[in-house]
């Protein structure tokens, strides 16, 4: 079913267009938007297969040279790094327990209970 239309003649709820933000949206999209006629011409029922093999054979290539130029990035950046990078020996830890030493002689009870009598009172 078609949607309804309202018999509102207000003119302070008709539209007048899209506002300035939806046109910027609008164009933006167009910007990007595939070109299909071109992509239609290039299409490879357009090319005898030698010339699709070709074409494949050098975006092959183009792929390879790429992720050998990515490899290199990868070597630079890990080369860049190497002096700021913990290693193994970085996290090796003394094992065992700690034990303190020059520590006064533990205090009893009463000397405990009247040190906090006397501090609670201040």
């Amino acid at each position: 079913m078609p949607p309804k239309q309202s018999n509102n003649t207000n003119s302070s709820t008709k539209s007048e267009g899209p506002s300035k933000k939806e046109l910027d949206a609008i164009n933006a999209y167009l910007a990007q938007k595939p070109d299909f006629d071109q992509l239609l011409k290039n299409s490879p029922k357009d090319q005898t297969p030698a010339q699709v093999e070709e074409s494949a054979y050098h975006k092959d290539q183009e792929i390879k040279n790429n992720l050998a130029e990515g490899a290199k990035g990868a070597e630079q950046a890990k080369a860049e790094r190497t002096g700021n990078v913990a290693s193994a020996d970085h996290h090796k830890a003394n094992p065992g327990p700690v034990i303190a030493e020059n520590l006064p002689e533990a205090a009893s009870k009463e000397e405990l209970k009247k040190r906090a009598e006397e501090l609670n009172k201040k």
